[in-house]
C-alpha cells in the first residue's frame, strides 16, 4: 500500500466524519471528471453533449464542475443515454470504493458506448434473468421493443435479486 493510500486509509479508520466527506467529494468529482472525459474522448463540445442529452450547454458545464455535485438520477440517466452507456449506481464497501476510485486516467474514466463495445458481446456470458420486477416503475413499460442489427425483439424487464418487503 502506498504512503498516500495508507494515510487515507488511516484517516478513514479514525473518523466517520472524514469517511462521509471523502465519499461525497470522491463521488462528486468522479462523476464530473468522467462526464468530461467521455465527452472529450468522443471529440464533443459541451454544446454537442447538450443537444444529445436535451440539456443546456450551461447545464453540461455545471455537471462537469467537480464542485457542483447536485446530480439527480434522471440527469445521470440522460447522460448515460447521450453517451450510449450503462449507468451503474451501487453501494460498495470502502475497500471496493477506494479500489475503483484509483484509476483516474482518461482510459479509466471512459466507458465505451454500446456500439464501440459490441465486439465483446459474443464472448460475454449469457444474462440469466431469475425474477420479474414486482412493481412497475413510473413511466416504465413492462416490455420494451428494440432493434438489434435489424431484428426486432421484445424484452421483459427482470432482475436477479431478492425483493424484500416490509
Amino acid at each position: 500500500m502506498s504512503g498516500f493510500r495508507r494515510g487515507i486509509f488511516e484517516r478513514l479508520k479514525s473518523s466517520k466524519l472524514f469517511r462521509r466527506a471523502y465519499v461525497r467529494e470522491t463521488v462528486k468529482q468522479g462523476v464530473a471528471h468522467q462526464i468530461r472525459a467521455m465527452r472529450e474522448s468522443r471529440n464533443m463540445k459541451q454544446s454537442d453533449l447538450a443537444t444529445l442529452s436535451g440539456k443546456s450547454q450551461s447545464n453540461i458545464a455545471r455537471l462537469e464542475d467537480p464542485d457542483y455535485g447536485k446530480f439527480t438520477i434522471q440527469t445521470l440517466l440522460d447522460m448515460a443515454d447521450a453517451f450510449d452507456v450503462w449507468l451503474s449506481i451501487e453501494f460498495v464497501s470502502f475497500k471496493e470504493g477506494l479500489r475503483r476510485s484509483e484509476d483516474k486516467t482518461i482510459s479509466g474514466l471512459n466507458a465505451k458506448s454500446f456500439c464501440d463495445d459490441d465486439a465483446t458481446w459474443e464472448r460475454s456470458p449469457p444474462i440469466v434473468f431469475t425474477e420479474p420486477i414486482k412493481t412497475k416503475l413510473s413511466n416504465t413499460p413492462d416490455t420494451t421493443t428494440w432493434d438489434n442489427r435489424g431484428q426486432a425483439a421484445v424484452v421483459t424487464t427482470y432482475v436477479s435479486r431478492k425483493v424484500l418487503y416490509s
